[in-house]
């Protein structure tokens, strides 16, 4: 059983059954968080077991502190200089999450890895059948998908959808949102198209009706790439998001546009819809590093190094 206390999650059942593994077998500790106690209490326990951690949006103790100044989070933040060191390899979402994970581990041990998508399930259709199936209109459309509030820029979708439509034939489509969520009625108000919650086989049909997904998340600032940006560049659609920037690559510029603040955003938009060519091949450059084929071939070859290192 797990149970919440007031420094977050504990099992003992878990700490006792690692032991016992760890003493009657050649295990590997992957734990789902980076900044938490459970992995601070690991990686102080378990120091000859190698040890993965993946990192998830959680932030380092220095960070909340500076938010919060609990003196009990200055203190964690001591903790993890100390132990983090102890972990083996880590997989982070974020530039900034490795920049500040190399003051522990080198960089050879720090990967920019998020969860994966199914490429096989989310693939390129012929963009005018999907508009069909779906009842769409043969105009441009503009897609986002999430929860409908500030936090990942709907105010700001809103706003640049009244601005593209002074100029453009243009239609805004807005899936996952709910009547609770802080800007429903502005969404309602707005004339765009918006759905509740779909099934998840439903998606890859709106992604590859669009002709641009938006993601304007200025004040996101610690989630790295989300699963709805890969959802739409695996069906071949591009993106103008500010999450972009933690692309581990240059190619993130054959993927979309990402906007340098509010301003820039229908300039971003505005590029893609009337020049698609540069990111044709964005399903490509894509899958090479969020199928999850490819996730799993890396995550267990970082696997064999390990167990290679400790039990060979």
């Amino acid at each position: 059983s797990t149970f919440m206390y007031g420094f977050g999650e504990w099992s003992h059942s878990l700490l006792q059954a690692l032991r016992w593994e760890a003493k009657n077998n050649e295990i590997l500790i992957h734990h789902s968080s980076i900044h938490s106690n459970l992995l601070y209490l690991l990686a102080f326990l378990f120091k000859n077991v190698p040890i993965v951690a993946q990192h998830h949006g959680d932030s380092p103790a220095l960070m909340r502190f500076r938010q919060t100044k609990r003196s009990t989070t200055l203190l964690t933040h001591f903790i993890e200089k100390k132990v983090l060191r102890n972990v083996d390899y880590f997989f982070v979402l974020r530039k900034w999450e490795m920049k500040f994970l190399s003051r522990f581990l080198p960089e050879s041990h720090i990967t920019l890895q998020t969860i994966g998508v199914d490429f096989n399930e989310f693939k390129s259709v012929n963009k005018g059948l999907a508009r069909e199936k779906l009842n769409l209109p043969q105009k441009k459309i503009i897609l986002y998908v999430g929860k409908f509030y500030r936090l990942k820029g709907v105010d700001i979708i809103l706003k640049a959808f009244q601005d593209l439509k002074k100029k453009y034939n243009v239609e805004l489509l807005l899936i996952g949102g709910s009547s609770t969520d802080p800007l429903y009625e502005d969404v309602k108000k707005s004339g765009a198209r918006f759905y509740g919650y779909l099934p998840h086989e439903e998606l890859p049909l709106y992604y590859n009706a669009a002709d641009v997904y938006l993601l304007p998340a200025f004040s996101l600032n610690y989630a790295g790439i989300d699963v709805a940006t890969i959802e739409s560049l695996a069906c071949g659609t591009p993106v103008v998001s500010t999450t972009l920037k933690d692309f581990p690559t240059d190619e993130w510029k054959k993927l979309g546009k990402i906007p340098k603040d509010e301003e820039d955003v229908v300039k971003c938009i505005t590029e893609i819809l009337e020049n698609p060519e540069p990111f044709k091949h964005c399903r490509e450059i894509a899958r090479k590093y969020y199928d999850w084929g490819n996730i799993i071939k890396n995550t267990v070859n970082i696997y064999d190094k390990l167990f290679k290192e400790y039990y060979s």
